[in-house]
């Protein structure tokens, strides 16, 4: 369990709440995640101990805003975006939404991977086999349909996928295979030594 001290008790609503509450990262939130009684739902009150909002089985909060989640058990669980607020921005329907980096999610359903934004928009289609971490130049490595290639953060394309290796060796370089052989290409797709050898390094 885990207390904080920025919201005096005597504003929780009820006692029939649980005894733990967790508040937001930034002491600036008015958001506070708080379990109600045996049935464990969460919804979130402000400052002022006023609840709004819905319940949902499980709330995780980050400065941005919280994802909520709902479902019988961990394994049906769907997962979607509430504002501070408490206004639903997107409607549980992911397998999981992962935490915000730079103002970019990666979320799944059915399978595939995508990205969401802050506001809830799709902003790299949830299509891909594989979408990795957002690498320093808020770039991604993506994954489809056994060929990689590489995305920005508004899901335009800037390598294609015909490779079936994609690796970042350095800044604008880019180890590649295709058809089993190695090559390099630039941060835009540009062959800087066609993919025909066994194997290749970089001294």
């Amino acid at each position: 369990m885990l207390r904080t001290s920025f919201i005096p008790s005597s504003l929780i609503p009820s006692t029939t709440y649980a005894a733990s509450f967790l508040i937001t990262p930034s002491s600036r939130t008015e958001t506070v995640r708080v379990g109600e009684g045996v049935s464990e739902k969460y919804f979130c009150i402000d400052k002022e101990g006023k609840r709004y909002g819905e319940e949902y089985d499980d709330i995780f909060i980050n400065e941005n805003g919280a994802k909520i989640v709902v479902g019988k058990s961990y394994k049906d669980y769907k997962y979607g975006l509430v504002n501070k607020k408490g206004k639903i921005i997107v409607k549980p329907q992911y397998t999981y939404i992962e935490n915000f980096d730079k103002g970019i999610a990666i979320a799944a359903k059915n399978g595939k991977e995508g990205c969401l934004n802050l506001k809830g928009e799709v902003v790299i289609p949830v299509k891909y086999d594989v979408v990795s971490s957002f690498m320093e130049d808020d770039r991604v490595i993506v994954e489809r349909k056994g060929k990689y290639g590489l995305l920005d953060r508004k899901g335009k394309e800037h390598i294609p996928f015909l490779y079936e290796n994609l690796d970042k060796i350095s800044e604008n370089l880019y180890y590649v295979k295709k058809d089993k052989k190695a090559g390099y290409v630039d941060g835009e797709g540009k062959v800087i030594i066609p993919a025909e050898f066994d194997y290749i390094f970089v001294k």
